[in-house]
């Protein structure tokens, strides 16, 4: 009997064995590393490329089916890039050997012909899947509309979406952005066409069609370019499959499971890994010390000193009067001698705290005007500045770039009041702005050029000055600076939030 009884299990494992095996197979898996947003090569921001790199080539080394997507936002601006257009992050990343890059708002930094030139020196892909150019009559020239990785039995297919600001904000002239809804569906079926295993969505912007995407299968998960750290931002999408980075220079790691059936049955192990624990890449970072020895060498010279502290936290120069916006301002003013001054809070980018006694160099000011924004002076009407600053002011509580600052003028606005009419008063000398007087304006060519959404101010008339001919901003602070060689910025009550 005993012996029955092993022969029986002997003869139902022989049977079964095959089963299990089978249904191991069909098991595929695959891990994803995706970081972004890593503009900054300095000293201090250029370690997180070096230590990225290791943290790259252990997860290559224990698991060679392993994703690497950089998710952009890093060609510019900075202060390197405002030299070389972001070629340097290019370099960097061609070491890194992603599978692809995704394409943001920030990639457009110096329009559409650099990020082109940017796409050819790329040894990868660089994504965007809803860009039309009327010049090509479909993507822009050197960008994909998606990218289907293969590894050893797996394929997996990413579709990059560039929010529509991204023509008003940066002031290109080209390119349209196709809505989402036109694109998702069409390309998912593709790639799922072309054998993909799973379908994954990038963007910057969230919006609940993108949770409709994820609920209908259409696509299987998710990743925000942006970081929870960016308060603005905070996700509407609830999807347990929607992810992003918690903190700017971390990376996330995904790892993916799933089953070869006729039911996808996906399961994702959310990992993120603090870049900053792990050690430097020698080789990466000879790469990152090279480049700032060449910024140093271009941008380490002393310009002045500050007597007062000032900061260019973004939270300050998008909502808020700000004592560095008002020295930018002011000496925009004066350099042109002009009645008025506007800059939207956009335009400074340093994020930085300096205190008193700080010594000034070039690469400060780099730091905190890295787009070639030019100085121009036109003539408008008193309605004219009340229509920039109603635009400036109509999405304080979204920390959107177009926040104004002023010289020459103080005004009053108030929340509370619907937007277009929350300016309450404007003074120039004291007296009220006469809608029909004419005034001079110091502003920057990106603004009156309309970005940000800016309006178009048709009755602005400008001097003769041809485009090549205005200064760059950052070199008129410079100079600015260093005229007075010591400087004491400060706020003087000449923006006022009255709900406050």
């Amino acid at each position: 009997m005993l012996k029955t009884i092993i022969i029986l299990i002997f003869t139902l494992s022989i049977s079964i064995a095959p089963i299990l095996v089978a249904a191991q197979d069909s098991i595929k898996q695959a891990t994803i590393v995706f970081t972004a947003n890593m503009a900054d090569v300095s000293a201090k921001g250029g370690k997180s490329y070096s230590r990225l790199a290791t943290v790259l080539k252990q997860q290559r080394n224990e698991n060679k089916m392993t994703i690497f997507v950089f998710g952009g936002g890093s060609v510019g601006p900075s202060p390197m890039s405002s030299f070389d257009r972001g070629s340097h992050i290019i370099d960097l990343l061609n070491t890194l050997e992603p599978d692809l890059m995704t394409i943001t708002k920030r990639e457009f930094s110096y329009f559409e012909d650099e990020l082109s030139l940017r796409s050819y020196e790329a040894a990868f892909p660089l994504i965007a899947s809803n860009i039309f150019d009327p010049l090509t009559q479909g993507n822009q020239d050197g960008l994909h509309q998606y990218a289907l990785i293969a590894k050893p039995g797996i394929k997996i297919g990413f579709i990059n979406i560039v929010e529509k600001e991204v023509v008003t904000e940066y002031l290109l002239k080209r390119i349209e952005v196709v809505p989402p809804e036109a694109v998702v569906h069409s390309l998912a079926n593709q790639l799922k066409a072309q054998g993909a295993d799973l379908v994954a969505l990038t963007y910057s912007k969230p919006l609940l069609l993108y949770q409709d995407f994820l609920n209908s299968d259409i696509i299987d998960f998710a990743i925000n370019i942006r970081t929870d750290g960016e308060n603005f931002n905070r996700s509407i999408i609830t999807h347990k499959y929607n992810f992003r980075i918690s903190e700017k220079n971390n990376a996330l790691k995904l790892g993916l499971q799933w089953q070869d059936s006729e039911k996808l049955n996906l399961y994702i192990e959310k990992e993120e890994i603090e870049v900053g624990d792990y050690l430097e890449d020698p080789e990466v970072a000879l790469q990152v010390s090279s480049y700032n020895t060449r910024l140093d060498r271009l941008l380490n010279q002393h310009i002045g000193t500050l007597k007062t502290p000032m900061n260019s936290i973004r939270k300050s120069v998008r909502t808020e009067e700000n004592a560095m916006a008002n020295f930018i301002v002011d000496a925009m003013r004066e350099y042109v001698k002009a009645d008025v001054a506007i800059l939207n809070g956009g335009s400074i980018r340093g994020g930085k705290t300096y205190t008193a006694n700080s010594v000034l160099t070039r690469k400060d000011i780099a730091l905190e005007l890295p787009f070639r924004s030019r100085l121009i002076k036109v003539s408008v009407t008193g309605a004219d500045i009340k229509t920039i600053l109603e635009h400036g002011v109509s999405a304080v509580e979204e920390l959107k770039g177009r926040y104004p600052h002023v010289s020459g003028i103080k005004f009053k606005y108030d929340t509370a009041n619907a937007r277009g009419s929350r300016v309450t008063s404007i003074t120039f000398n004291g007296k009220a702005v006469i809608p029909t007087a004419i005034y001079s304006l110091a502003t920057s060519d990106y603004l009156i050029g309309g970005g940000d959404e800016y309006p178009l101010i048709k009755s602005a008339d400008s001097t003769s000055q041809t485009n090549a001919s205005l200064p760059l901003i950052s070199e008129v602070i410079i100079s600015a600076i260093q005229r007075q060689q010591a400087i004491a910025p400060r706020v003087d009550s000449r923006v006022l939030r009255e709900n406050e």
